[in-house]
């Protein structure tokens, strides 16, 4: 399974998905498997968030997260476990959990997930971007951030350089988005070609 990680919002990651995926289609199967479009526990953990909007803490984090990984558990059993593609693009994973959790740490939320047996993939893919960039970005889109927990520059910023050291501890293959969607686009099928 070969995925791209989630990095805090406008960094480009669903395009370069999408162009990735459009460029291996005559070469090889290929699936993009969305996390939030199949995860049957988003509404609850929506709700969870939304109701500790001002009162996020550790325990109620440690909900989400098992939350989240039992979603990744039945998403791994029902769409990758015994899939025949050769790639399949996963928009989401666990490593994201890096970006928007605050009271744990990516060891933390790791654990969870495996305790979850929630798969692992071949890859992580860390799209990386300035945040000044990312958040323009993101502001700029018709339904602008998206997000439950992120919603102002700071906490985007503290996000972005939080998830950054989180991909270099991991050893995560780190892509600048910065340059042309074709440049990294390249940079990513050279690597995932390395991989099959």
């Amino acid at each position: 399974m070969i995925r791209f990680v989630r990095w805090p919002k406008g960094t480009g990651k669903s395009s370069i998905i999408r162009a990735v995926y459009e460029n291996l289609k005559e070469y090889y199967s290929v699936k993009i498997l969305v996390e939030k479009e199949l995860d049957l526990y988003r509404n609850e953990s929506k709700q969870l968030l939304t109701d500790h909007k001002e009162s996020l803490n550790k325990d109620v984090e440690v909900k989400l997260l098992h939350l989240l990984a039992k979603g990744r558990y039945e998403i791994g059993k029902k769409y990758i476990q015994n899939s025949n593609f050769d790639i399949i693009l996963m928009d989401r994973w666990y490593p994201s959990d890096g970006v928007f959790r605050l009271f744990h740490s990516f060891e933390e939320c790791l654990k969870i997930n495996l305790e979850h047996h929630v798969i692992q993939p071949d890859i992580v893919i860390a799209t990386v971007c300035d945040p000044e960039i990312s958040f323009q970005r993101a502001l700029t889109r018709s339904d602008g951030l998206r997000s439950l927990v992120i919603d102002n520059f700071q906490d985007h910023v503290e996000s972005t350089n939080r998830f950054h050291q989180v991909a270099l501890d991991q050893n995560w293959f780190v892509l600048n988005t910065e340059k042309s969607i074709n440049f990294v686009t390249e940079l990513v099928i050279e690597k995932l070609k390395g991989l099959l």
